[in-house]
């Protein structure tokens, strides 16, 4: 399955400069490519013109979201599957561009270590106790979600099943084994008859709300009625519709005896292990969290769309907002709040930009931060404002290079540093101390199980 696009950038392939440049194709070395993920690969990417001439000339250049990044003609495997790396001219007025797809293979790098664990405790005969795994390649990095074999070493003493419970139905020792691509982790269990005579559940409420974390201990103790120290305890419950509700779908969530309910009704949490069961029974009324505003004032402007908007509090000591536009041709507006029933516009101002999507400003009022989409030259990042007469901002730079080139999403602004999610697949933290003079402070690019700092 092809995936959409992320990466925009712009490169030179190669040789002659002309005056006015025609491309009528596009080449890559190599024509695909064959890769694991976390590797990284050349790609040489040509345009020629009608006289099959190699020329430089700009060139759009993308790739998967998530799954690929091209940068200075090296092309980086993030996941695996099956994705495109997709270049496209410029092309003038009227004119459709010259297009091309150069279709890259990812696989996952192999699997080198597969371990098992479970929860700290004691795998008792009548218990069940979820395993699960981590497999690693060998820079350490996890696969996620690999396809897993279960097996017992001995199905008279535990079971397991498809998705790593293990059932323990007898006593003796036994080892469970999970094999992904020819390499196995294996936990061996010495299962003992369960102590365990009694279970008692405390620490609930007969009533919550809707939304309320309800918590619940389960206390074990054996035939003399001492505590069993890290006896498995399975949660479960079951759920009682209010007459207001028609067929639920996962009415609640629970986990280690924390439980929240979505809808109202009566529920009963169940604990158990094994040779002891326990139950509690309670209501969950709505939680009603609906209040009535009262609209004070307003700030009108009907000549645009109003995207993001931002208030604070300015240096001068009065109370402003920014609102942004789409499709607006990169206006935002700004107004002051002091009094919220007499709202008034004190400026507006225009970027380079079809729309501003995202407004901050920092803590101490020092500086506001747009994000744009459609900048000319296809360089959107973020726009920096002076807020030093807050009623009337000036533009002090532009960050649009350093990975915030394909746009910024959202931001969150500090007095020091100004963090911009860019592209849906990595933090740029952008040093604001001197905002005529900006620096990029560092990158983390985000996988779907890692964290990683470039």
């Amino acid at each position: 399955m092809k995936r959409s696009l992320l990466v925009f950038g712009m490169i030179a392939a190669s040789v002659i400069p002309c005056a006015a440049q025609t491309v009528t194709r596009i080449e890559a070395q190599p024509e695909q490519l064959q890769m694991r993920a976390g590797e990284s690969a050349d790609l040489v990417i040509l345009a020629f013109d009608q006289d099959g001439r190699a020329i430089d000339t700009p060139l759009r250049i993308s790739g998967a979201r998530g799954a690929l990044q091209f940068t200075d003609g090296r092309v980086t495997a993030l996941q695996a599957g099956d994705f495109e790396v997709f270049v496209s001219s410029v092309p003038g007025d009227g004119e459709e561009p010259i297009t091309l797809n150069i279709p890259v293979h990812v696989a996952w790098p192999v699997i080198m270590n597969v371990r098992i664990h479970t929860a700290d405790v004691r795998l008792f005969e009548g218990a069940r106790v979820v395993h699960d795994v981590v497999a690693t390649h060998a820079d350490g990095s996890a696969r996620p979600y690999p396809e897993i074999a279960w097996s017992s070493s001995d199905e008279t003493i535990a079971t397991v099943d498809a998705f790593g419970n293990v059932r323990a139905i007898g006593t003796g020792t036994v080892t469970i084994n999970a094999m992904s691509e020819g390499v196995t982790g294996a936990l061996t269990h010495t299962i003992a008859a369960s102590p365990v005579r009694s279970l008692v559940m405390t620490m609930g409420q007969e009533q919550i709300r809707t939304g309320d974390v309800q918590g619940f201990v389960a206390i074990a103790r054996d035939e003399s009625g001492a505590i069993v120290e890290n006896a498995p305890i399975s949660w479960s419950y079951v759920y009682q519709p209010d007459d207001s509700i028609v067929a639920p779908s996962g009415p609640a969530q629970m986990l280690d005896g924390r439980m929240v309910a979505d809808v109202p009704g009566v529920y009963t949490a169940v604990a158990s292990t094994g040779g002891a069961s326990a139950e509690f029974s309670f209501r969950v009324i709505p939680r009603n969290a609906v209040r009535k505003l009262e609209v004070v004032g307003q700030g009108t402007e009907d000549r645009i769309f109003t995207t993001d908007f931002w208030i604070w509090q300015g240096v001068d000591g009065r109370d402003y907002a920014m609102t942004g536009s789409k499709f607006g041709d990169g206006v935002s507006m700004v107004w002051d709040v002091t009094d919220p029933g007499n709202i008034f516009k004190t400026d507006s101002v225009f970027v380079d930009a079809r729309t501003t999507n995202d407004i901050k400003v920092s803590p101490d009022g020092r500086y506001g931060a747009l994000s744009r989409e459609g900048a000319s030259n296809r360089r959107n990042g973020v726009v920096i404002l002076d807020l030093a007469d807050p009623g009337h901002p000036v533009v002090a730079s532009t960050f649009e290079g350093n990975g915030v080139t394909g746009g910024v999403h959202n931001m969150f602004a500090t007095d020091e540093y100004l963090f911009a999610l860019a592209g849906g697949d990595k933090y740029v933290i952008i040093d604001v101390r001197d905002i005529y003079q900006l620096y990029q402070d560092h990158i983390f690019f985000m996988g779907k199980n890692y964290l990683s700092k470039l």
